[in-house]
C-alpha cells in the first residue's frame, strides 16, 4: 500500500519526463522561443523545477534555440506577406526573443523593405482602382502602415504606383 507521501514523491520524479514529452509535442507543431515554451508549460501546470529541467533537455538536444527560431520566423514571414523590419522585431519581442538576437537576425536577413512594400501595395493599389485618388493613396498607405512600413517607404511606393498609373492612361 502506497502512502500519500510516496505517491507525491513518484509524481514529482516523473514530472520532468511528462513536461519534456509535452514540450516535444508542442515543438513538433511549430518552432517556439524559450519564453513561449516556458509559458505553455506553466499553463499546463508544471512546476518551475520541471520546466527548467525540460528547457535544459530540449536545448541540449538542439530542439530549442532562439537564434534559429528568430531566423526561421523572419524567413517565413518574409516569404508570405512581408513585414517591415520594425514589425518583425516587434513580433519577435512579443515572442520573448532577446533584443541582441533580434537585431542580429534582422541585420543578417536580406530584407528589401521598398521591394516588399511595393509587392504588397501593388495588389491593394489595383483593388482600389476607380476610387478617388486621395482615398486610394490613403488606403494603400494605411495598409502598408498596418504591416509596419514607415511613411518614407509608403510614400515612395505610392508615388511609384501613381506614376505608373499616369503612364498607363494612354493604354486604357
Amino acid at each position: 500500500h502506497l502512502r500519500e507521501s510516496d505517491i507525491d514523491r513518484l509524481r514529482a520524479a516523473d514530472e520532468p519526463d511528462r513536461a519534456t514529452a509535452t514540450a516535444l509535442n508542442l515543438l513538433t507543431h511549430r518552432g517556439r522561443s524559450e519564453r513561449e515554451l516556458r509559458q505553455r508549460l506553466r499553463q499546463k501546470g508544471y512546476t518551475a523545477a520541471a520546466i527548467d529541467e525540460t528547457i535544459r533537455r530540449v536545448v541540449d538536444w538542439g530542439y530549442l534555440d532562439d537564434e534559429q527560431f528568430a531566423a526561421a520566423w523572419v524567413e517565413q514571414r518574409s516569404s508570405g506577406k512581408p513585414r517591415s523590419r520594425r514589425a518583425l522585431a516587434h513580433e519577435l519581442r512579443e515572442k520573448g526573443v532577446d533584443r541582441e538576437i533580434i537585431e542580429a537576425t534582422i541585420e543578417e536577413a536580406d530584407i528589401d523593405e521598398v521591394a516588399d512594400a511595393r509587392r504588397l501595395a501593388a495588389d491593394k493599389w489595383r483593388k482600389e482602382r476607380g476610387q478617388d485618388p486621395d482615398k486610394r493613396r490613403q488606403r494603400t498607405a494605411a495598409y502598408l502602415a498596418r504591416r509596419g512600413y514607415g511613411w518614407d517607404v509608403a510614400k515612395q511606393v505610392i508615388d511609384e504606383l501613381a506614376a505608373g498609373d499616369d503612364t498607363d492612361d494612354t493604354l486604357e
